[in-house]
């Protein structure tokens, strides 16, 4: 929900300086949450690739600078990220990886 992104975004004190980074990002509301509330760089990574269409649809309609890009979190680069988001939590074989 978003009250429960916006808390986590208030408790791990995100700021304009980090870079948000949301592994499984679906439709991209925890990254566009981020970006608007913080100002910090965010993008998310999605598997589903319709997800990641449907996330860079709604932030370009809403003139948000973030990204989404199609790929297996467990296989993405992100290393320059401060802050990592998962709302939904992985499980088998991609949690314990």
């Amino acid at each position: 929900s978003t009250d429960a992104i916006v808390s986590a975004l208030r408790e791990a004190k995100v700021s304009s300086g980090d870079v948000f980074i949301d592994l499984g990002s679906g439709t991209g509301k925890a990254v566009m949450l981020a970006r608007i509330l913080t100002g910090a760089t965010a993008r998310g990574i999605e598997i589903q690739r319709d997800l990641v269409e449907q996330a860079t649809a709604a932030a370009t309609r809403a003139g948000l600078d973030v990204s989404f890009t199609h790929g297996d979190a467990r296989e993405a680069n992100i290393a320059d990220g401060t802050v990592f988001f998962m709302y939904t939590p992985f499980v088998g074989a991609a949690l314990h990886e």
